[in-house]
């Protein structure tokens, strides 16, 4: 039997790879983004546990461990964090083309029972977020303010509100 060239370490679950990776490479950055005003945005491997701690425990104090939760938009750190955090929230990630015809997006977040739709602005504009809003009343948007649409940033607070008052037993999710 052959050697292995590198010792890599066995990953159970995406919580897992979270805090190897964390472990490993806190201060390195995990994610650079563009931003609209053509600066560069850097996220290290340390904020991003940190922000998905608090997604997490954002998601299951509003009841969604076990639940569905549908995401669609740009490619974005934001984008990317969501998704983390419904896998480590013990959530069933519904991840969605933002290049679908409305109609199909609809279709998918009504067949999936999704309870929670995280969406960017353009996602929202093209769906008409009111319209969404009737069927799938918590819906987040992710870059910024959209009509009635919680925030990501608003999201986020609630989270990191709820571990600073000591709420930490939603981080430790089987």
């Amino acid at each position: 039997m052959q050697k292995a060239l590198y010792d890599i370490p066995e990953i159970k679950d995406m919580r897992n790879l979270l805090d190897t990776s964390v472990l490993r490479f806190r201060n390195n950055n995990a994610f650079a983004e563009k931003m609209p005003n053509g600066k560069i945005a850097y996220t290290t491997y340390g904020q991003l546990n940190h922000n998905v701690d608090a997604l997490v425990t954002a998601f299951i104090s509003m009841g969604l461990r076990g639940k569905k939760i549908a995401v669609c938009g740009e490619n974005s750190a934001r984008w990317c964090q969501v998704y983390l955090s419904a896998c480590c929230a013990a959530s069933v990630i519904v991840p969605i083309d933002k290049e679908l015809p409305a109609p199909e997006i609809i279709n998918i977040i009504n067949e999936s029972e999704t309870k929670l739709v995280v969406a960017d602005k353009k996602v929202l504009q093209k769906l008409d977020g009111e319209k969404l809003l009737k069927r799938c009343p918590d819906t987040v948007c992710l870059d910024g303010e959209y009509n009635a649409c919680t925030s990501y940033e608003n999201l986020l607070d609630k989270g990191e509100k709820l571990l600073s008052t000591g709420k930490t037993q939603f981080l430790n999710i089987e």
